[in-house]
């Protein structure tokens, strides 16, 4: 298990960014990479994310996910 977060960026308009989740919480297992932000589980399975962020525009913000570098999991406009 791991939790990280954000601790400041800067984001600009329709530009796809990755969100840097750079400060780990705790990462029970090493699994969790702050350099470049991805998760490598050690052992193959199901895995749940939970994924937060705030802003204060009124712009609109799409999320996602990527999968051993590959874009897999539907976008959600807010």
């Amino acid at each position: 298990a791991f939790r990280a977060y954000m601790s400041s960026q800067t984001f600009s308009n329709n530009t796809a960014t990755v969100c840097a989740f750079n400060t780990e919480v705790f990462d029970t297992n090493g699994t969790y990479n702050t350099g470049d932000y991805r998760f490598t589980p050690l052992i193959a399975g199901y895995y749940f994310f939970k994924l937060q962020i705030f802003w204060s525009s009124s712009a609109r913000c799409m999320t996602g996910f990527y999968k051993n570098g590959s874009y897999s999991l539907p976008s959600k406009w807010w």
